[in-house]
């Protein structure tokens, strides 16, 4: 399933979106992005040479995850912060919140040159791949730079900004397990065993888990800081997959041409971006990656409680993929494949964090 919403801006709704952006110019022509799964995707073609890029949000009416409230305001955010720092992302030139038209958040931004690294990854050298990674690993550490006061998704998606990781983290976990219960996604792990490996982590007592009078609330895992180290909230891209960033140039000499997608975003621990820049993988082996966004200023030391948080990270990141194809309707063999490997890491992960617990 792609981009959920039905709607698409008229020709009037573009000219006094252009309008309101100061863009003085008309449309030629519209072309639908489909590399999305969420938002519905346009590049506008201008007469006066430029191409934009206007996103809109998906029904509010529709099924949806709770964390997905109000991405694009995020997304909207991630870009001016993120921006404002000299990073490589998209300029937001308009937004329109609540469209009196569809219902639904616009978003209208410039756009970057290149095409996905996901879909040049088999033209690039061995070469061409390192440093362009080296390249990222950079960017990445710039975008670590942008931090902020409170812990969390920026809409308040899944609650108000919290005072710590700690709390912060449980709330967005929480969510996600509600949504598999609301929605009967299936899990490889009943979602009352999840929440109870991550309360053993993180400590307190997530809903939906009764314990007994006189059990203790916290476990040595949590007592010894296991979130509570991370005390700057940073802000989080979490979905830097090869899809979302873009390469420019030849094949012998690519550059990034940008970071998009940053709607997802939140403020939390820094090493939680490293999850998707290793996506199904181990980060750690990327010597080369890990190397450079450290000489960029990057803050990464793994020892055990980096490893366990990874874990944590991975998995929160698992089970919205696999929470996620209910409300978009996923089916036939994809959806076999992608519960078949990415429940398998899911149980991984699980299994060695109730190890570590």
């Amino acid at each position: 399933m792609q981009a959920a919403h039905p709607e698409q801006l008229t020709d009037d709704d573009l000219t006094a979106l252009l309008a309101d952006a100061g863009v003085e110019t008309s449309v030629l022509e519209r072309h639908r992005l489909t590399g999305g799964l969420y938002n519905s995707v346009h590049r506008l073609h201008l007469a006066d040479g430029r191409r934009l890029i206007t996103k809109v949000s998906p029904d509010p009416a529709l099924p949806a995850l709770r964390y997905e409230r109000h991405l694009l305001r995020t997304e909207a955010l991630y870009y001016g912060l993120a921006g404002a720092d000299g990073a490589p992302v998209p300029s937001v030139l308009h937004t329109v919140f609540d469209h009196p038209t569809i219902g639904a958040d616009v978003l209208l931004t410039t756009e970057l040159p290149g095409r996905p690294w996901s879909e040049r990854a088999a033209e690039l050298s061995r070469q061409a791949r390192g440093r362009t990674r080296r390249s990222l690993a950079e960017i990445v550490a710039r975008l670590h730079r942008v931090t902020g006061e409170r812990f969390g998704y920026p809409a308040d998606s899944v609650g108000p900004p919290a005072a710590t990781w700690r709390t912060a983290f449980r709330a967005m976990i929480d969510a996600v397990l509600a949504d598999a219960e609301r929605f009967d996604a299936p899990l490889p792990s009943p979602v009352a065993e999840i929440r109870t490996v991550v309360r053993d982590l993180v400590g307190g007592e997530l809903p939906g888990r009764q314990v007994p009078d006189g059990a203790p609330q916290s476990s040595p895992a949590d007592a010894g800081g296991l979130l509570d180290a991370i005390t700057t909230p940073v802000l989080v891209h979490f979905d830097l997959w090869a899809g979302n960033i873009l390469l420019d140039g030849p094949d012998e000499q690519p550059v990034i041409g940008g970071v998009i997608d940053g709607e997802r975003a939140f403020w939390g621990d820094p090493a939680a971006d490293l999850v998707s820049l290793a996506l199904f993988d181990d980060v750690e082996k990327d010597e080369e990656l890990l190397t450079a966004y450290r000489d960029a200023g990057g803050r990464i030391v793994f020892d055990e409680d980096t490893r366990l948080r990874q874990a944590l990270y991975r998995s929160y990141l698992y089970l919205i993929m696999l929470v996620e194809t209910v409300p978009r309707g996923t089916s036939g063999e994809s959806l076999v494949r992608l519960r078949r490997h990415v429940g398998g890491l899911l149980l991984a992960d699980l299994t060695l964090l109730r190890r570590r617990s």
